[in-house]
């Protein structure tokens, strides 16, 4: 419970009980000049009873006022838990992975990165089960990468922006534009494949590279 509920939530006990006192001392006072009441005891009796239904409510409002927190934080969890949280590492010599943090899948996993040579198209990486990793042998020099996913149940699409392996801006997007970038994208395994065939001959040079980026990657922008 945040401090503002909970000044909230006081305050609202503390009236509904000052409200049965004020009541019941207003109802007491005309009682007694209108001669009605004469009997002590009654009237105490009679204030445990009148006050009771106040009481009553206040324990009501706690009661509900729980239960929502209870249903909130069990509903965050519940999202949480569905909730992809994809990263990157770098392993070796500039070895980029990308790495699915939680539990929950990443579906239509798609990444696009901006290098000095221009700016790649959108690539497909397919599904990330939970705790899974991929490796990206053609992701190399990139100053900034985005990444778009689908949660496991495909109902929201997420996008990031990664800067220096941190995220640096997240929203949600509408399907109209992850269907876009879905329409549009080139299969990381055949990609990979290519990238293994030049290279694994050859060291990975700055030139060759940026002429490897520029035929298979910049076109399909």
């Amino acid at each position: 419970m945040d401090q503002d509920s909970y000044k909230k939530i006081l305050v609202a006990c503390i009236v509904l009980i000052l409200g049965g006192f004020i009541c019941y001392g207003t109802i007491l006072l005309l009682s007694l000049k209108t001669g009605v009441h004469v009997a002590q005891l009654n009237e105490f009796s009679n204030f445990a009873t009148f006050n009771g239904y106040f009481i009553n409510l206040v324990n009501v409002l706690l009661i509900g006022y729980i239960s929502f927190l209870v249903f909130r934080s069990t509903d965050t969890f519940n999202r949480f838990q569905m909730s992809p949280i994809l990263d990157f590492a770098v392993r070796g010599d500039d070895n980029w992975r990308l790495v699915n943090c939680s539990n929950a899948a990443a579906r239509n996993v798609s990444i696009r990165f901006f290098t000095k040579y221009g700016v790649s198209g959108w690539i497909a990486c397919y599904s990330l089960n939970g705790n899974q990793e991929m490796e990206l042998p053609w992701l190399k020099f990139a100053g900034k990468i985005e990444v778009v996913y689908h949660d496991p149940t495909l109902q929201q699409a997420t996008w990031l922006l990664y800067e220096n392996l941190q995220v640096v801006t997240k929203r949600i997007i509408n399907q109209n534009e992850m269907d876009t970038i879905l329409s549009r994208r080139v299969n990381s395994v055949n990609l990979s494949l290519r990238y293994n065939q030049i290279f694994s001959n050859i060291p990975l040079q700055v030139d060759a590279y940026n002429q490897f980026f520029i035929q298979n990657l910049v076109r399909w922008n």
